[in-house]
Formats: structure tokens, sequence, C-alpha cells
């Protein structure tokens, strides 16, 4: 007596190799296998795609997730260039990324905007840092001024990248569920320790 593969049941096998107790476990094995496979297909096509993406590309998608933290952080506050409260938002940077990729994930460099400052006109950077004062006072803005001088360089390889990929992931999640409690806009200070906080989580500007 052997026992089923399948089910479990005791059976007696026609032969030494039979390993289920009948068609329908046999088709059940088959089909557990037959997705096995196929998860293990798929786990080696995105182990192959990730190990031929770009050192770029990863800055991308950990920049996505990094915008995402501060769109949420700003949630319903007005642009901080023009200070309109209506329209399609972004995250604007204050030292472009272009740039100054050192500072392209310092979420102290990085708040919402409305489209039409952030792009058309180039972040806006008159009205930015008059909005930085008016909201947040002259220290935050020399901080942020300081800000290239605090972190000249800053490198992370590959997996690094994917690493602070996961972490912004994880924040962008947990500041989604405080959303949606949360009293909306925040207040300045509010906005300034959730950027304080979650750039320590990241580990970038440590």
């Amino acid at each position: 007596m052997k026992n089923c593969k399948s089910c479990g049941k005791q059976f007696e096998p026609s032969n030494t190799i039979q390993a289920v107790c009948g068609l329908k476990c046999a088709l059940k094995v088959s089909a557990a296998k037959t997705k096995q496979k196929a998860n293990e297909k798929k786990q080696l096509n995105l182990k192959l795609k990730e190990s031929l993406k770009t050192l770029g590309e990863f800055k991308k998608e950990l920049q996505i997730e990094v915008n995402k933290i501060v769109r949420l952080i700003d949630e319903k506050c007005n642009c901080i260039s023009c200070d309109i409260d209506y329209g399609h938002f972004q995250a604007g940077h204050y030292r472009s990324v272009g740039g100054w990729d050192n500072l392209r994930f310092n979420l102290h460099n990085n708040f919402r905007q409305c489209a039409q400052c952030n792009n058309p006109k180039s972040g806006n950077l008159v009205y930015y840092r008059e909005g930085v004062v008016k909201t947040f006072g002259d220290s935050q803005m020399a901080f942020m001024d300081d800000l290239n001088v605090i972190y000249p360089i800053v490198k992370l390889n590959k997996d690094e990248l994917a690493e602070r990929t996961k972490i912004a992931k994880k924040a962008v999640k947990e500041l989604i569920e405080l959303n949606r409690s949360a009293k909306l806009p925040r207040t300045s200070d509010e906005r300034i320790i959730l950027r304080t906080k979650y750039n320590t989580l990241l580990k970038i500007y440590n």
C-alpha cells in the first residue's frame, strides 16, 4: 500500500512508480506541477529582467516612489510656487534632478507643485523660494540652500537603489493609511517632520 501524493489516502499501486490513487488525483498533481513550472519561469524572467536594468532605470523606479511620498505628505496642500489649490499636481524639485542628481531623493528638496509650475515654468523657482519662506520660514529655505553642501555626493548601486525602493513602497502604503484619518492639509510643521522621518527611513541622507 502507498499514500496518494495528492489526497493522502492509501491505495494499492498497479506498478512501482504509481504515485496517485486515480485519474482525478493525477490531474491535480499534473496541474500543480504545471503551475510550479510556470511560477519558476516567471521568477527566472523577473530575475533576468532585473539583471538587465540600468542604474538609471533603478533610479527612476525609486524616484517614482519618492514622488508619491511627497504628494501624500503634501496632500491637499496648495502649489508651493503659485499657491493655487486646483488642477493637476506633481512632486516638484527645488534643485532639479538633472542638475543636482545628489538631491533627487531628498524629501526636503521636493514639494507638491502644480504641473504648470513644475514643467513649462521649469519649477518656477523664484516663486518656489517665496513659497517655502512663506509656508515654512527662512530657516527651512536656508536649510534647503545648504543641502548641496551637506550632501555633495550621493552614490547608490543597483542593489542599494532596489532596497530603498522597497522601503519607499512601504512608506507609501503607510502614508495612504495615515491619510485616511489625518486632518488634511497638514500643518507646515507636520510636513517637515514627516519629510525628516521618511528621509531617515530611506537611509540615503543620514
